[in-house]
């Protein structure tokens, strides 16, 4: 390898020993850190600045097609709208594009899930459930954007089962595909398809219109379109309610993992549950370096590792003031060796940011709990003003660009290199990189994007220790074919996709 910000072991015959170049992190117990968040957005097409939203992934087409979310305030109206556009990324040419759509929309929400898919019946398409709306209002109806490659229609989706009808409303919940023994991959989304058809998808917990943070996991049937309860049990082995958690399902041990969430008022979670999808039974799983407790975060399951990103907890009250802890962390959970590692991406944080990650630390600022507007409920939603008509006022928002092209901050004079602190936005794994998008910290929405490689750390540290004890130890012999060795190695491992 020879190009810059590469990790370089090659011969030198003069000297015969190893040498590096850099832009790679080397820690002292020989863990190497060559991943690097890389600032995605550019040009001035773009999405308005926004969190709460959804991005699901047509892999094989590298498409992410984004619905819905909180808006934020950007001079034409005076409140944080609720969004229903729908946009498309082109992961190959970093592009945006606002696609036009038929049929009857769903209401503007955030908070909601979504999931692209590839059925018989609606061929492409993307599935929309739940969220909060307008002044607060819980959504519990489902739509299909169905001919999503074609022509996009919408459809709401008929649910004539009234027993489930009082508990469908919600925000803050989880949905994941159903992976069925047997399924096969679909080339276009990478998600399952089922061998009869019949793929269900899964949605756990998210937060009530009484306020109750919901611990049930009911099934959605694509190809019938008909609701299931999978449990609601009592039983105490089992995770509290919560919303604003994150869940993914693993295929290989076909298990649903959740971690995290929020409960009560103040009640922040840093818990790691398997649910058996089998039993339909629930297992606490204890691993050393959890992440800190958190809600709004969001994250991805990749091969085994389960991947977790930013996130806020509440802190307090002490004299009527709480601490707002708001994180830009990256964690990885091993679900083969039940260990948790956190990514330490280089460099980490955003030009010109006050209060930038580090590892082990967080960044804080005061919020202050004003109980005149919470009443006497303390689980009440924030109080938010909401626009006219709550969509969007002019779908394209002008982005400040610097001479590359790359997306700044309004409150920057340099682009981000890395993602600031933030919760409520949204993440997607394509092509072993690991995408952010969107989110908020406590003033302002985002729509930067930032991906970073996942690198197998745990492979490239064994080259990387090696190779470091040669150069300090300048050894003066070795094999010359070994150089040639490494450097193909490290050459496919740090390789960036195409």
């Amino acid at each position: 390898m020879g190009h810059d910000g590469e990790l370089v072991v090659g011969w030198k015959a003069e000297a015969n020993w190893w040498r590096f170049k850099k832009n790679t992190e080397m820690s002292r117990t020989g863990r190497v850190v060559a991943n690097q968040w890389e600032n995605k957005v550019r040009g001035k097409h773009q999405p308005r600045p926004r969190s709460g939203h959804t991005i699901a992934v047509l892999q094989n087409k590298g498409l992410a097609v984004m619905f819905g979310g909180l808006g934020d305030d950007v001079g034409e109206v005076t409140s944080d709208p609720v969004l229903n556009d729908v946009w498309v990324y082109n992961l190959q040419e970093d592009s945006w594009e606002e696609i036009s759509v038929n049929g009857e929309k769903p209401d503007p929400v955030f908070g909601h899930t979504a999931e692209v898919l590839e059925t018989e019946t609606h061929g492409v398409c993307m599935v929309v459930f739940g969220g909060q709306s307008v002044a607060g209002v819980l959504a519990g109806d489902a739509y299909i954007l169905k001919d999503l490659l074609s022509s996009p229609t919408w459809h709401k989706l008929p649910s004539s089962d009234t027993i489930l009808r009082s508990s469908l409303s919600r925000w803050g919940h989880t949905m994941v595909p159903l992976h069925e023994p047997g399924s096969t991959i679909s080339l276009i989304t990478g998600k399952p398809v089922p061998p009869e058809g019949n793929l269900q998808l899964i949605i756990f917990g998210g937060m009530a219109e009484s306020y109750e943070s919901l611990g049930d996991i009911l099934a959605l049937d694509v190809a019938s379109l008909s609701w299931s309860v999978i449990d609601d049990s009592a039983s105490e082995t089992r995770p509290v309610g919560r919303r604003r958690h994150i869940a993914a399902i693993d295929p290989a041990d076909y298990c649903m993992w959740v971690f995290g969430g929020r409960s009560e008022w103040n009640s922040f979670h840093s818990d790691l549950w398997r649910f058996d999808l089998r039993s339909h039974t629930w297992t606490e799983v204890h691993a050393a370096n959890s992440p800190l407790p958190r809600t709004g975060h969001c994250g991805a399951m990749h091969g085994s590792c389960l991947y977790v990103f930013g996130g806020f907890e509440l802190r307090g009250p002490v004299e009527g003031e709480w601490d707002y802890m708001i994180y830009n962390d990256l964690h990885q959970f091993n679900t083969m060796t039940r260990e948790w590692e956190e990514v330490v991406p280089n460099p980490v944080g955003c030009a010109g940011e006050m209060g930038v990650h580090e590892k082990g630390k967080r960044a804080s600022s005061r919020q202050v709990q004003n109980s005149s507007t919470s009443g006497s409920n303390p689980q009440a939603r924030p109080v938010v003003t909401w626009g006219e008509t709550g969509t969007s006022k002019g779908e394209e928002t002008p982005v400040e660009t610097g001479q590359s092209g790359v997306h700044i901050c309004p409150d920057q004079t340099k682009p981000c290199v890395a993602p600031r602190q933030r919760s409520m936005a949204s993440c997607f794994i394509y092509q072993d990189r690991f995408y952010l998008h969107g989110g908020r910290d406590k003033l302002q929405a985002f729509n930067c994007a930032f991906s970073v490689p996942l690198i197998p750390t745990n492979h490239c540290s064994l080259v990387a220790h090696v190779a470091r004890f040669l150069v300090d130890e300048q050894v003066q012999y070795c094999d010359a074919g070994l150089a040639d060795d490494l450097n193909n190695y490290l050459d496919s491992l740090f390789a960036a996709p195409v």
